[in-house]
């Protein structure tokens, strides 16, 4: 559609700044959603009693336990937090152990909040006329992206991860200690959860809700380029790929 003198409108009718509002907004409510689900989901795992987790963390930590040592020499240079640290007096075998259940706990959180985060997303943009390029994946199969998820993924995720790295070392790995102690304290105190699992939430919060807040910040000017300035087009092509480039603005393409 054309403008309508200096202002610019977008495929669907909308200026880019309406679009741009309109999607914040969504991603906003996604972003949210994702973090009570993360938090939700390790809570309802930390709720799972020992009889149960124990012998899976067992034979997960026999699989692990070749590899302990080095996964923890390669941990212990990216991360300067205590826990990172391990614990020689343990032996081996236990704290392979460990290491499962923290996985075990972590990652079906996390698996759980990016695909509340995503489905929450396509299903706004759906509704107000903002859909992405069409991927051929259907509205549940969050892990087929289109090139606009791929961006925001790669923008979002990108700058959560080196916040998370940046908070783990050196000089914000001591307030981030003092952080994780502290929220231990209060999860102990608000639900009344033994100081192992009350740590592990309050890490949880600590390397990744908090870290995610930064990336969600920098998905907001991503989706502000995209409805102002056509991308994943251009530069943003060159590192999603051209085919992806070609593939973009259906129906939200910037009219110049």
């Amino acid at each position: 559609m054309a403008g309508n003198g200096k202002i610019k409108i977008n495929g669907n009718g909308k200026t880019p700044l309406k679009n741009t509002a309109e999607e914040i907004g969504g991603f906003s409510v996604a972003e949210v959603a994702g973090a009570v689900t993360s938090l939700g989901a390790m809570y309802l795992m930390q709720k799972v009693p020992d009889a149960i987790l124990d012998p899976v963390t067992t034979v997960m930590g026999h699989v692990i336990q070749p590899v302990q040592v080095p996964l923890e020499n390669f941990v212990g240079k990216i991360c300067k937090l205590e826990e990172c640290q391990p614990d020689k007096d343990k032996p081996v075998e236990e704290r392979a152990k460990g290491t499962a259940r923290a996985m075990l706990i972590a990652i079906p959180a996390i698996a759980a909040a990016w695909y509340a985060k995503f489905a929450i997303r396509r299903f706004w943009n759906k509704t107000l006329g903002l859909e992405d390029s069409k991927s051929g994946a259907k509205d549940w199969q969050v892990w087929k992206m289109t090139p606009e998820e791929k961006m925001l993924f790669i923008g979002d995720e990108g700058v959560h991860l080196a916040s998370a790295l940046a908070m783990q070392n050196h000089p914000m790995s001591d307030k981030t200690d003092n952080l994780i102690r502290n929220m231990t304290s209060t999860i102990q105190g608000v639900f009344g959860i033994d100081k192992n699992r009350a740590h592990d939430l309050a890490t949880m919060i600590a390397l990744h809700e908090i870290p995610n807040l930064l990336g969600a910040i920098t998905a907001g000017g991503i989706i502000y380029g995209r409805h102002q300035y056509g991308w994943p087009n251009g530069w943003v092509g060159r590192v999603l790929g051209k085919k992806a480039e070609e593939e973009i603005g259906h129906g939200l393409s910037v009219s110049h």
